[in-house]
């Protein structure tokens, strides 16, 4: 088996992967929301009695790390996100594509999609109807010469 090709983008389809992502930080936004919320609480109730600016001006050397933890993970999250979606919503595109061309009349190469996409089955499905559509075409194009031979041959 030849070897397969390296994916050159990860970002594949806006709607599915962006909508993915899109979530994605808003989670993580909600996350580090609650976060510093909760560390806000758990400072107030250590001492109730120092006030708001006393745990305002000591949350530099307490919350700062926690925020950047927040943030470094971040985009090491997107980016595993963005490559485990490609692995349904590139098949999905590949699969959008070759309907296209089979749509418009051409006959389109045997879909195959990486060993670890998901959709395998789909590939396996739009096959079998490409080949059952291009077989149809095909006699139907035998029909049609064979028709012309034919009223080309009675004479009139």
């Amino acid at each position: 088996m030849a070897p397969q090709k390296k994916r050159k983008r990860i970002y594949v389809d806006r709607h599915v992967q962006g909508g993915i992502v899109v979530r994605l930080v808003l989670l993580w936004l909600a996350s580090t929301a609650l976060a510093v919320g909760v560390w806000f609480v758990m400072q107030f109730f250590s001492d109730p009695t120092l006030g708001l600016r006393h745990y305002l001006s000591g949350a530099g050397k307490t919350l700062l790390p926690l925020l950047l933890a927040f943030a470094v993970t971040l985009p090491i999250a997107v980016l595993k996100l963005l490559r485990f979606t490609h692995r349904f919503a590139g098949p999905v595109v590949r699969l959008r594509r070759m309907m296209t061309l089979l749509a418009n009349g051409q006959e389109v190469p045997t879909l195959k999609f990486r060993d670890n996409d998901y959709w395998q089955d789909l590939a396996e499905e739009f096959n079998r109807i490409a080949e059952n559509l291009n077989e149809s075409r095909n006699r139907i194009a035998e029909l049609e010469e064979q028709l012309e031979v034919q009223q080309n041959a009675t004479p009139v």
